[in-house]
């Protein structure tokens, strides 16, 4: 991944909001002179079913694999609607998720953005230590991750309140469905 270019690590942030820990990340690959930024937003969650949507502002390209087997959804906001490609596995959860008047307008607020849950499956979940060398996180199989990747350094603090305030709205959302 990243295609296969070295990564330096930059800042992370964890911010916590009980029950979440909402994990801001910004880092670069590539070689010195020729980087590519990266802001990266994850919080663990406990999950009841097996919801699974990503969410894409339009001006972002979409993976075809990241949205095989999800169904286009569309919320009835025609300025939402206009902006993001919503993909889902339930389209009455995702609509009922994304019903949050505030929560898409935060979403609205954003130039570029782009979001889903991934499983155990789709985030890394070994680490490498000197002493140890690769062991397994912990990471319960009934926990998923509200996943975003930007690649772009996002110094904007508005910007940055904002993301975060879409990541609170989000998982209050995936908590009441």
């Amino acid at each position: 991944a990243y295609l296969g270019l070295p990564r330096r690590n930059g800042c992370r942030v964890v911010l916590k909001q009980e029950p979440w820990k909402i994990i801001f990340t910004d880092y670069r690959t590539g070689m010195p002179r020729d980087e590519y930024p990266y802001t990266i937003i994850t919080a663990k969650f406990v999950t009841t079913n097996n919801l699974r949507f990503t969410i894409n502002r339009k001006t972002l390209k979409s993976k075809a694999d990241a949205t095989a087997g999800m169904q286009v959804i569309k919320m009835g906001d025609a300025e939402f609607d206009a902006a993001y490609d919503v993909r889902g596995n339930d389209e009455e959860a995702v609509r009922d998720l994304l019903s949050n008047d505030e929560l898409r307008r935060l979403m609205i607020n954003q130039p570029r953005f782009r979001m889903g849950i991934v499983d155990r499956e789709g985030v890394i979940t070994r680490r490498h230590t000197p002493e140890k060398g690769f062991t397994d996180r912990e990471f319960r199989a009934d926990v998923d991750v509200l996943h975003t990747s930007l690649n772009e350094d996002i110094a904007d603090t508005d910007r940055l309140a904002g993301l975060c305030n879409i990541y609170v709205e989000m998982l209050k959302g995936l908590v009441r469905i």
